[in-house]
């Protein structure tokens, strides 16, 4: 994907010597990333201060990201969440496409999802929610 001719995806792999690489590792390992759609590469950061929404090497809802559009977009979660994938530290989440959009919305629009943090920390009921929840993959 590219932004006014700028390829985020390449971007994102080409930047992470940018960032601090210890700040990097620990956020990656830090199983804070959750696989909301394996198919979208859908991610949700669950941030100490604020929840993210990801799209895989392509887009974060943080403001670091925005801020960053007009030059070499990417942002540390971006970079962190290529870390956490290579390194399997993240949670995998199965919930059905409402309860997804729910979570989205929520980040979006707040930057926290209560939802989120229910599914992950097993506070809610599958059945309801439309799906089941795993741990780390």
């Amino acid at each position: 994907m590219s932004v006014k001719g700028v390829d985020v995806e390449d971007s994102v792999r080409t930047s992470a010597g940018r960032f601090d690489q210890a700040r990097v590792r620990a956020i990656g390992y830090s199983n804070r990333f959750i696989l909301l759609k394996r198919e979208a590469r859908l991610w949700a950061y669950i941030g100490p201060r604020s929840d993210y929404l990801l799209v895989e090497d392509l887009y974060c809802s943080c403001g670091s990201f925005t801020r960053s559009l007009t030059r070499q977009p990417t942002c540390i979660h971006l970079v962190a969440l290529r870390e956490a994938i290579n390194a399997k530290r993240y949670r995998t989440l199965e919930v059905g496409e409402d309860m997804i959009s729910i979570i989205a919305w929520e980040i979006l629009t707040t930057g926290f999802s209560k939802r989120l943090r229910e599914a992950v920390y097993k506070k809610w009921d599958p059945e309801e929610a439309g799906g089941s929840s795993k741990g780390t993959s």
